[in-house]
């Protein structure tokens, strides 16, 4: 498989093609990090499907695990490496519609919780969740399934291609909330970088 370089990026984004740049390179296709192992790759996918119980079509990797490099536009075309993040995407409106539900619903119990994950909750009413997503391990005595997604993202560590990285996971509502969020920091892209 042949990858988007920044230059080619730029130069699409100034055509203005910027949805094709989502559908074609940052939510399909086999992820940078995996380029030298697609058995690895679907074995990464089946995983979080069986421990997550969700079909393997609904996960994903995005950002510069999946393209090569960093499109969060204060790093900009940040060469993928040993100290950069693998950021999976779980695709399940069930799952995250319950785990919204807890978030609604957690009241005053909010303020028993530690502060880093009282941090996390108002990041979620303020910014995730109007993107389509939770990170239900940031919400330790929030979300039921913090744990359990906490303890499955770890155990990814046994795939060699993601083994010196730390794997994060975002549950999103719906592909189009994805599709939104990358089409977000294309955007960011296309503003300060395209002439």
């Amino acid at each position: 498989m042949q990858y988007l370089t920044k230059d080619e990026l730029l130069a699409t984004l100034r055509e203005r093609r910027q949805r094709e740049v989502v559908e074609t390179h940052l939510i399909s296709g086999l992820p940078y990090v995996f380029r030298n192992n697609e058995a690895a790759y679907k074995d990464f996918t089946a995983t979080l499907a069986a421990q997550l119980r969700t079909p393997a079509t609904d996960i994903g990797i995005i950002g510069s695990a999946r393209i090569g490099f960093s499109l969060d536009p204060d790093k900009f075309g940040v060469s993928f490496s040993a100290a950069s993040d693998v950021d999976s995407v779980i695709v399940n409106a069930e799952m995250f519609d319950k785990a919204w539900f807890e978030l609604y619903g957690l009241g005053s119990r909010l303020y028993s919780l530690d502060q880093w994950v009282q941090s996390a909750f108002h990041t979620h009413r303020t910014n995730n969740v109007f993107y389509g997503f939770i990170e239900p391990n940031r919400l330790p005595g929030i979300v039921g399934i913090a744990m359990h997604w906490f303890r499955t993202l770890k155990g990814l560590g046994r795939i060699r291609e993601v083994s010196d990285h730390k794997v994060n996971g975002r549950l999103y509502r719906t592909w189009d909330h994805v599709k939104a969020h990358q089409l977000y920091s294309l955007e960011g892209i296309t503003t300060r970088y395209v002439r």
